[in-house]
Protein backbone atom coordinates (compact mmCIF):
# COMPACT_ATOMS: atom_id res chain seq x y z
CA UNK A 1 0.00 0.00 0.00
CA UNK A 2 1.34 3.44 -1.34
CA UNK A 3 1.71 6.88 1.31
CA UNK A 4 0.85 8.84 -1.45
CA UNK A 5 -1.80 9.76 -3.72
CA UNK A 6 -2.69 11.11 -6.86
CA UNK A 7 -4.75 13.91 -6.62
CA UNK A 8 -4.99 14.91 -10.45
CA UNK A 9 -4.66 13.26 -13.62
CA UNK A 10 -4.81 15.65 -17.12
CA UNK A 11 -2.40 13.51 -19.80
CA UNK A 12 0.26 15.21 -21.43
CA UNK A 13 2.67 13.91 -23.99
CA UNK A 14 6.09 15.73 -22.83
CA UNK A 15 8.06 12.43 -22.51
CA UNK A 16 11.94 12.54 -23.79
CA UNK A 17 14.53 9.64 -24.44
CA UNK A 18 17.57 10.94 -23.55
CA UNK A 19 19.92 7.95 -24.43
CA UNK A 20 21.49 9.34 -27.21
CA UNK A 21 23.64 11.82 -24.88
CA UNK A 22 23.34 10.83 -21.84
CA UNK A 23 24.20 7.59 -19.77
CA UNK A 24 21.10 5.69 -17.93
CA UNK A 25 21.25 5.54 -14.26
CA UNK A 26 18.02 4.07 -13.34
CA UNK A 27 15.46 2.79 -14.48
CA UNK A 28 11.72 1.82 -12.75
CA UNK A 29 9.33 -0.49 -14.19
CA UNK A 30 5.69 -0.57 -12.82
CA UNK A 31 4.14 -4.00 -13.23
CA UNK A 32 0.72 -4.82 -12.46
CA UNK A 33 -1.90 -7.88 -12.81
CA UNK A 34 -4.52 -7.00 -15.31
CA UNK A 35 -6.55 -10.14 -15.16
CA UNK A 36 -5.13 -11.82 -18.43
CA UNK A 37 -1.56 -11.84 -16.77
CA UNK A 38 0.89 -9.12 -16.56
CA UNK A 39 1.87 -5.64 -18.33
CA UNK A 40 4.02 -2.98 -17.72
CA UNK A 41 2.28 -0.24 -17.01
CA UNK A 42 4.89 2.74 -16.19
CA UNK A 43 8.40 3.70 -17.09
CA UNK A 44 10.85 5.94 -15.45
CA UNK A 45 13.95 6.20 -16.48
CA UNK A 46 17.35 8.67 -15.15
CA UNK A 47 19.95 9.61 -17.13
CA UNK A 48 23.43 11.90 -16.42
CA UNK A 49 25.83 13.29 -18.24
CA UNK A 50 28.68 11.06 -19.06
CA UNK A 51 30.61 12.91 -17.22
CA UNK A 52 32.27 12.26 -13.54
CA UNK A 53 31.45 15.74 -12.45
CA UNK A 54 27.67 15.85 -13.78
CA UNK A 55 25.73 17.39 -11.98
CA UNK A 56 22.51 17.66 -13.82
CA UNK A 57 19.68 14.64 -13.54
CA UNK A 58 17.27 13.97 -16.65
CA UNK A 59 14.41 12.10 -15.95
CA UNK A 60 11.48 10.79 -18.08
CA UNK A 61 7.80 9.18 -16.95
CA UNK A 62 5.80 7.23 -19.73
CA UNK A 63 2.10 6.25 -18.55
CA UNK A 64 1.17 3.31 -20.79
CA UNK A 65 -2.72 3.07 -20.35
CA UNK A 66 -4.34 3.28 -23.35
CA UNK A 67 -6.37 6.29 -23.65
CA UNK A 68 -5.16 7.95 -20.10
CA UNK A 69 -1.80 7.68 -21.43
CA UNK A 70 0.91 10.07 -20.35
CA UNK A 71 4.35 10.77 -20.59
CA UNK A 72 6.43 13.84 -19.15
CA UNK A 73 10.08 14.88 -18.54
CA UNK A 74 12.01 16.59 -16.23
CA UNK A 75 15.56 17.98 -14.42
CA UNK A 76 17.44 18.70 -11.30
CA UNK A 77 20.36 19.77 -11.02
CA UNK A 78 23.15 21.01 -7.97
CA UNK A 79 24.33 18.40 -5.13
CA UNK A 80 23.53 17.97 -1.66
CA UNK A 81 19.94 16.40 -2.52
CA UNK A 82 18.86 13.09 -4.38
CA UNK A 83 18.29 13.96 -7.56
CA UNK A 84 16.90 11.33 -9.36
CA UNK A 85 13.29 11.92 -7.18
CA UNK A 86 13.73 15.15 -7.70
CA UNK A 87 13.70 14.80 -11.52
CA UNK A 88 11.36 11.77 -10.96
CA UNK A 89 8.99 14.25 -9.62
CA UNK A 90 9.04 17.15 -12.40
CA UNK A 91 8.29 14.48 -14.68
CA UNK A 92 5.34 13.22 -13.15
CA UNK A 93 4.32 16.97 -12.50
CA UNK A 94 5.47 17.36 -16.92
CA UNK A 95 3.06 14.30 -17.52
CA UNK A 96 -0.19 15.93 -15.77
CA UNK A 97 0.26 13.86 -12.41
CA UNK A 98 -0.54 16.08 -9.61
CA UNK A 99 0.90 13.97 -6.07
CA UNK A 100 -0.65 14.64 -2.71
CA UNK A 101 2.88 14.53 -1.32
CA UNK A 102 6.04 15.96 -3.18
CA UNK A 103 9.07 13.86 -4.08
CA UNK A 104 11.96 16.34 -4.89
CA UNK A 105 14.71 14.93 -3.46
CA UNK A 106 13.29 12.44 -0.80
CA UNK A 107 14.85 9.20 -2.65
CA UNK A 108 14.54 5.63 -3.98
CA UNK A 109 11.51 4.98 -1.45
CA UNK A 110 9.93 7.80 -2.72
CA UNK A 111 10.03 7.17 -6.74
CA UNK A 112 8.33 3.51 -5.73
CA UNK A 113 5.56 4.81 -3.78
CA UNK A 114 4.70 7.01 -5.92
CA UNK A 115 4.78 4.98 -9.11
CA UNK A 116 2.82 2.61 -7.19
CA UNK A 117 0.07 5.38 -6.37
CA UNK A 118 -0.42 6.16 -10.48
CA UNK A 119 -0.75 2.27 -10.68
CA UNK A 120 -3.37 2.74 -7.64
CA UNK A 121 -5.39 5.56 -8.78
CA UNK A 122 -5.81 3.86 -12.50
CA UNK A 123 -7.14 1.04 -10.88
CA UNK A 124 -4.21 -1.47 -10.37
CA UNK A 125 -3.85 -3.20 -6.74
CA UNK A 126 -1.71 -5.57 -7.76
CA UNK A 127 1.68 -3.68 -8.66
CA UNK A 128 5.46 -4.79 -8.93
CA UNK A 129 7.94 -1.79 -8.51
CA UNK A 130 10.95 -3.39 -10.18
CA UNK A 131 14.48 -0.54 -9.59
CA UNK A 132 17.12 -1.51 -12.81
Amino acid sequence: MTTNKVTAYKPASNGKNYSGDKEMVSAYSVIVSNGDGMKELVTARVWMARSNSASVAYASVWVLAGEKYTAGHGTAKGYGYHRPSAAIGEAIESAGIKLEKSIYGVGDSAITDALTAIANYLGYQKVLVVNH
